[in-house]
């Protein structure tokens, strides 16, 4: 009896690493173009926030790096847009690379809160994709 419960309890945790690590394979490529990337806040000092971000390409991308990055400050309830950056904008982008990341400087008012929306692209011959996320920080 003890060996045959002990079987079965083995047999359920081998299923269930089974399933976690094939769902942790799944989700550890982002797309056809971004094999990974990282986006953060870094509060500065100041009022200054750094928006960090990094992407790593499938291989070589004609272009790559953040597509825009969009800052809003709250005054009251109410979220104003204070500052944009698109892929034209100095240090958003880099051609013809496998892997891109710098950090933008945003000079914000210390104790001010900010919405900070960053989206991050990889373009090859086959297409481009791109993923954003979203923070809110006080500077």
């Amino acid at each position: 009896m003890k060996r045959s419960i002990c079987g079965v309890v083995t047999l359920i945790f081998a299923l269930c690493f089974t399933l976690s690590t094939v769902a942790y394979a799944d989700s550890s490529r982002a797309s056809e173009q971004i094999r990974s990337y990282n986006i953060d806040i870094t509060k500065m000092g100041g009022g200054q926030l750094g928006i960090n971000f990094s992407v790593v390409g499938t291989g070589e991308m004609q272009e790559l790096g953040a597509n825009s990055i969009i800052i809003y400050e709250k005054s009251e309830n109410t979220w104003y847009k204070v500052a944009y950056y698109d892929q034209e904008d100095e240090g958003m982008t880099e051609t013809d690379t496998f892997i891109y990341e710098n950090e933008i400087i945003f000079q914000g008012t210390p104790g001010k809160q900010y919405r900070i929306l960053v989206s991050i692209f990889a373009k090859d011959p086959s297409g481009s994709d791109l993923r954003s996320e979203s923070f809110t920080v006080t500077a």
